[in-house]
Parts: structure tokens; C-alpha cells; sequence
């Protein structure tokens, strides 16, 4: 082979390895960029799921802690019928926005209802976000002191085989004997259970997977 022939293969050969390594980067640079725009979008989704469950649910939350203190304050039923009244209004508009944010949840992460076959402290967000509605739901009606139908049985642990609010409410099945001293350990129950339940939903929502990313 001649220097030029040798010297002509020598420039196809750099030729062909500075285009193979442009194309790999390409590749890899094309790779790099979806990852990255797949992991925004993810990051996205579960920080507007959280803005949404923080107004909804920890706004509802706090407004009947201020309601309770109301109550207190009422100077007499007129007062009382009024602040209850609020209260009715505030939960009513929870319920429409919870249900929403619950369909979301279960399109993102999955739905499921069921019962853990032990005490968990992880759990999906599906599962926390129903429990925090049901949660907030025994909160209204013991604000109100009335509970309507089986509402009692029907958010208890279990019921159904689901896991509801978490609590087993059997302790306060008997709706017509709820005194003074019964409502107030409900409330205390509900306030500790809805805690741990908003601490563990939030990590939920921002480390499990999302269908579809």
C-alpha cells in the first residue's frame, strides 16, 4: 500500500470513529434529555398533587380546629347554629374537591381499598387519602355531635373489608351514648390517627410510582 492509499485510510478510519461517536452522543445526550423531562413532569405531578391535598385536606383540617374553638366561645345557640352552619358549607366543599383529588390519586398510584394484613406505617396514597377524608368526615360529625345512619360503622378499620379511617370505632358504636368525655377521646384519636396518616401520604405522593412515567 502507498502512503497515500495508507494516508487515505487513515482519514476514512478518524472519519468513520469521529461519526460513530458523534451519533452515540447524540443518542445518549437524547436519552439523557427524555429522562430528564420524564423526571420534571413526574416531579410536577407530585408537587401539584401536594398543593392540592395541603389546601384541601390541611385547610379542612385546621378550619374545624378553629371551629371547635368557636363552639366553645358561642355565647348561645344562635351563635352555635351559625358556626355550625359555616362548618356544614366548608365540609361540603371538601367533599367535592376530596373526591376529586382521590380520582387523581388513583390514576397516578393505583386505587386500593383493602385492609393491611398488619399495622404498616407506609401505606399507599390511595389508601392514606381515603383514610384522611374519612378522618376529617368523624371530625365534622363530632363537632356536630350527631351521627347520622352507620357513618360510625362505615368509617371504622375494617368495615367492609377496608381500611377506612384507620380507627376502630367499635368503642363508640353506641351513637346514642356519645358524652361529653367519649367525644372528646374520639377527637383525640382523630387528630393523632389524621397526623401520622398527612406525615405518611406526603411521602407516599413523593416516592411512589406514578403510572405512565
Amino acid at each position: 500500500m502507498t502512503f497515500s492509499e495508507q494516508l487515505w485510510l487513515v482519514l476514512i478510519q478518524s472519519t468513520s470513529t469521529a461519526l460513530l461517536v458523534t451519533v452515540l452522543g447524540s443518542v445518549a445526550v437524547t436519552s439523557w434529555t427524555a429522562r430528564r423531562e420524564r423526571g420534571r413532569a413526574a416531579f410536577e405531578t407530585r408537587t401539584k398533587l401536594l398543593d392540592d391535598i395541603a389546601r384541601v385536606g390541611q385547610g379542612t383540617y385546621v378550619f374545624m380546629q378553629h371551629t371547635r374553638r368557636q363552639i366553645l366561645r358561642a355565647s348561645g345557640e344562635s351563635d352555635r347554629r351559625e358556626v355550625l352552619r359555616a362548618l356544614d358549607q366548608r365540609f361540603l366543599d371538601f367533599s367535592v374537591e376530596a373526591a376529586q383529588i382521590q380520582t387523581l390519586i388513583g390514576a397516578r398510584f393505583g386505587v386500593e381499598r383493602a385492609v393491611p394484613p398488619q399495622d404498616h406505617t407506609e401505606l399507599p396514597p390511595f389508601l392514606r387519602w381515603h383514610q384522611v377524608h374519612d378522618l376529617l368526615a368523624l371530625y365534622y360529625y363530632n363537632l356536630k355531635e350527631d351521627f347520622p345512619g352507620i357513618v360510625l360503622a362505615e368509617t371504622s378499620r375494617g368495615h367492609g373489608g377496608n381500611y377506612h379511617s384507620g380507627l376502630d370505632l367499635g368503642t363508640y358504636a353506641d351513637k346514642n351514648n356519645l358524652d361529653g368525655e367519649k367525644l372528646r377521646r374520639m377527637r383525640v384519636d382523630i387528630r393523632t390517627t389524621y397526623d401520622e396518616a398527612m406525615i405518611d401520604l406526603a411521602r407516599g405522593i413523593m416516592t411512589s410510582s406514578i403510572a405512565g412515567m
